[in-house]
């Protein structure tokens, strides 16, 4: 939080994201020592980006509701669609949905092929098959900004429901969590923003 109110304060962007394991980050193997205070501290991020005047920021609050979900192990809220809209080039010229997988999935070599032939080609088409059935719930600013701008009917809603909660309260409010209804209601409280 005190790195947050830094970056607000010296008037910098502030992007939050949590680990993953892939193939690109050469790790299979990390964890979260503690998830709860994790999950916490960017709910707590989210009450501030939502207290904001600036719409982007009522965004960045649903994205980082959404990254504590992903900490917490919980499944991604939207759609993971990396490779219909979005895609992720390596800097040996393959060019793979994103860089979140457990093994790559190249749909193609911009050395060997143009950029027409690999995203209409079979092998792109296969490779968007098996991010249908992808079990990995990443929670990235890449693949849920397109996701976001896909659907945004679903955050503008999340976004709509929580500012009109925040006004009606003007206080202590239970922040609805991405994804909807279930058992992982949580409170947080709305704090004031240092100047």
């Amino acid at each position: 939080m005190a790195l947050y109110q830094m970056a607000c304060a010296m008037g910098w962007e502030f992007a939050t994201a949590a680990p993953h394991n892939s193939f690109y980050f050469h790790k299979h193997d990390n964890t979260f020592e503690d998830p709860e205070m994790i999950a916490r501290e960017l709910e707590r991020i989210a009450t501030m980006l939502l207290k904001s005047s600036r719409p982007k920021n009522w965004f960045r609050a649903y994205f980082n509701v959404g990254l504590a979900n992903r900490v917490r192990g919980r499944k991604r809220p939207l759609p993971c669609e990396v490779g219909e809209d979005v895609f992720f080039l390596d800097p040996y010229g393959d060019v793979i949905p994103c860089n979140g997988s457990d093994e790559p999935m190249i749909m193609g070599n911009l050395i060997e092929q143009t950029f027409e032939e690999i995203w209409n080609g079979e092998k792109a088409a296969q490779v968007r098959k098996k991010i249908r059935n992808c079990s990995k719930q990443c929670w990235m600013i890449g693949s849920v900004s397109a996701a976001m701008k896909r659907r945004p009917f679903i955050p503008g809603k999340w976004v709509l429901k929580n500012k009109l909660k925040m006004f009606a309260k003007n206080g202590n409010v239970s922040l609805d969590p991405v994804g909807g209804k279930g058992d992982h209601q949580y409170k947080i409280l709305f704090y004031e923003e240092k100047p």
